[in-house]
């Protein structure tokens, strides 16, 4: 077994141990229900001069690229995710660049 298979299996062992259910759908895909797993971390910005440090929230989404490709699910911007076990809807940003084929990352923003 090479590196790159211990790498997938690692990656997909973690995600359907930590995934959470929930629901995406946006202008174009009527609500579909998926797995997603939420990462939340709190990120310190140092200004430049002024000595101030301001704490940023950034929020991620992952999700498996094999389970969007077994649905026919291409995310979009403004695609919304509702995990209802946290009772939180989530907005889908932009993507951000993966660690390898099997995870899919996206920023997002909370909805009301």
């Amino acid at each position: 077994m090479s590196i790159a298979d211990i790498k997938l299996e690692a990656r997909q062992a973690i995600h359907s141990r930590l995934a959470e259910s929930c629901t995406y759908q946006d202008n174009y895909t009527a609500p579909v229900p998926l797995t997603v797993r939420f990462h939340t971390k709190a990120k310190l910005l140092q200004g430049d001069t002024d000595g101030l440090s301001i704490m940023e929230n950034v929020e991620k989404l992952v999700f498996s690229q094999e389970e969007l490709d077994a649905l026919d699910i291409d995310l979009i911007t403004g695609g919304v995710v509702i995990i209802e076990k946290f009772a939180i809807t989530l907005v889908l940003d932009q993507p951000v660049d993966g660690d390898g084929p099997f995870n899919v990352y996206w920023t997002v923003t909370r909805s009301a």
